[in-house]
């Protein structure tokens, strides 16, 4: 796809050859909200570049769209920083956004960081179904499952960072998926909800992060 079809940004250093693409939760909003804002700061003075784009601004726009076509626009994405002179592309999902890039298959991509990832983990999967399907088929996001088998292509590093007092999706699965992938790092932040609503926890997990990928 063209990126001048949708609303998007690229914060760029002058000089470097990595990049972060974000995808954030259900409720968008990628380019105003505050703590994406803030991330893009952290990213600039680490001479990293950051991407984001607008697919959705609501849970409605969210829902008229499959995650396979999501995975596409990723695809374009990545292609369209590659275009730019990045090689060395990182990847960030932010609950929702978090699950639909941790299914997301690119063998190239360079590190994967998780805020909360909403998508359901456990031996049972319908991802097969699920991926193809509008995403208003289904009552909650949480119906949607996943297992070791739908993350296979997984040979990257990844990082999870989950708070301890998240509200909408359980630190307990994410637990669950390093239990089966042992490579993958988990970092637990206590007292943290689903939002990061404090700043001293959004800071960390800034830090966290920009440590993890540069």
């Amino acid at each position: 796809m063209q990126f001048d079809q949708i609303e998007h940004k690229l914060d760029k250093p002058l000089n470097t050859d990595k990049a972060v693409i974000l995808l954030p939760g259900i409720s968008g909003n990628v380019l105003s909200d505050e703590r994406f804002n803030k991330f893009s700061q952290a990213l600039l003075n680490t001479n990293i570049a950051f991407f984001r784009f607008e697919l959705w601004r609501s849970e409605a726009e969210l829902e008229k769209m499959t995650i396979s076509e999501i995975h596409e626009f990723l695809n374009d994405a990545y292609s369209y920083l590659k275009s730019k002179g990045y090689s060395k592309i990182s990847f960030v999902g932010k609950s929702f956004g978090g699950g639909i890039i941790l299914t997301y298959n690119n063998p190239n991509i360079n590190k994967l960081v998780l805020w909360s990832p909403a998508m359901n983990f456990g031996p049972d999967s319908n991802f097969i179904y699920s991926k193809e399907a509008k995403l208003y088929n289904f009552k909650k996001l949480s119906d949607i499952k996943i297992n070791k088998r739908d993350l296979y292509h997984i040979n990257y590093p990844v990082l999870i960072i989950h708070g301890t007092n998240d509200e909408v999706v359980s630190v307990e699965n994410s637990k669950r998926i390093i239990t089966e992938f042992p490579k993958i790092q988990l970092k637990v932040i206590e007292g943290a909800d689903h939002s990061y609503s404090s700043d001293s926890v959004l800071n960390q997990i800034l830090n966290d992060t920009v440590n993890f990928i540069k």
